[in-house]
């Protein structure tokens, strides 16, 4: 007799996603617990979920507390695997909808884990505290510990809806050419809990590499044979570019994208995204390949663990 799914028991990376690392002929794939260290099996149904993530007490009675999960349940999720399936045969056959589709799920995918939710959070109580701090009476408090800066964890929806509003990485998805790359046979890519991953080479040590700046590097696995890769197009035209200059992204400047598959990723540069897709990671890395996760693992204990600069 099969159980059914926990309804608040809320996947924060989709469980149709995941099904793409599951162990060929299993319904189970390896994870790496970066907490513990430890390598087990495990469904796609049973990791990287939290319990009510989406659930907003305060939602108007007619949409109910779990109208975001039902939302992108029912309009991304369900629609987007077989634009995967276009994506790594070249995008040619992919409409103007899909693609604000993809975009949009890669969008959503970034800005809804907890590892980027709990940045944003950070970020709002250091501004709170800041200005607290800039009014005499307040300060004298808070030094004292008399009082604290507390940021409800019902910001993570304030937050998702500001940068969607925004369309910050909508924008500058669209700019980015997106190039899907196989990886060398025998060689499996993962994934992770945060699995749209921006990273910038030439700033290795920052934990959150900004979409603007004409050195970042956006790392999606779409399986583990295939991924998705968005770079600035300055970054591939211009010999000398500036990694960390800004860049302006307007939508009315961009009404396409231009796509690429068909290439097959150097041995090296596929280890060296595994591991930066593993150090951004909030806790847990997947794989179809036990192997694969081991090598992470004792790279992430061994001498050298700083294999960033790899993807110059």
């Amino acid at each position: 007799m099969k159980r059914a799914i926990d309804p608040r028991q809320h996947h924060i990376v989709p469980i149709a996603y995941l099904e793409h690392f599951i162990i060929p002929g299993t319904n189970r794939l390896f994870l790496l617990d970066l907490h513990t260290g430890a390598i087990r099996k495990q469904r796609p149904t049973k990791i990287m979920r939290r319990r009510d993530y989406y659930r907003q007490p305060h939602a108007p009675a007619e949409k109910g507390e779990f109208c975001f999960e039902i939302e992108i349940g029912k309009r991304l999720e369900t629609q987007i695997k077989p634009l995967f399936k276009k994506l790594i045969a070249g995008g040619m056959d992919i409409s103007e909808e899909e693609l604000i589709l993809l975009i949009q799920y890669l969008e959503l995918q970034r800005i809804k884990v907890p590892k980027q939710a709990d940045f944003a959070k950070t970020l709002a109580k250091q501004y709170v505290e800041n200005v607290a701090l800039s009014i005499p009476e307040v300060a004298v408090g808070l030094v004292k510990d008399h009082f604290r800066v507390v940021i409800k964890d019902e910001f993570r929806f304030n937050f998702m809806h500001d940068m969607i509003k925004s369309q910050v990485y909508f924008r500058y998805f669209l700019r980015m050419i997106w190039s899907v790359w196989t990886v060398p046979d025998g060689m499996h890519l993962v994934t992770t809990d945060n699995p749209v991953t921006i990273f910038n080479p030439d700033f290795v040590h920052l934990e959150q590499s900004g979409i603007a700046r004409l050195g970042c590097v956006v790392l999606f696995p779409l399986t583990p044979r295939y991924l998705l890769e968005l770079i600035h197009p300055e970054r591939e035209r211009d010999p000398g570019f500036d990694p960390a200059e800004t860049v302006e992204a307007a939508l009315e400047d961009h009404d396409s994208v231009e796509i690429r598959a068909g290439k097959t990723l150097p041995r090296d540069k596929t280890d060296a995204i595994n591991f930066v897709m593993t150090v951004r990671a909030d806790r847990s890395v997947v794989s179809d390949d036990a192997a694969t996760l081991k090598s992470i693992s004792q790279l992430l204990v061994g001498p050298g663990s700083d294999r960033g600069n790899y993807l110059r």
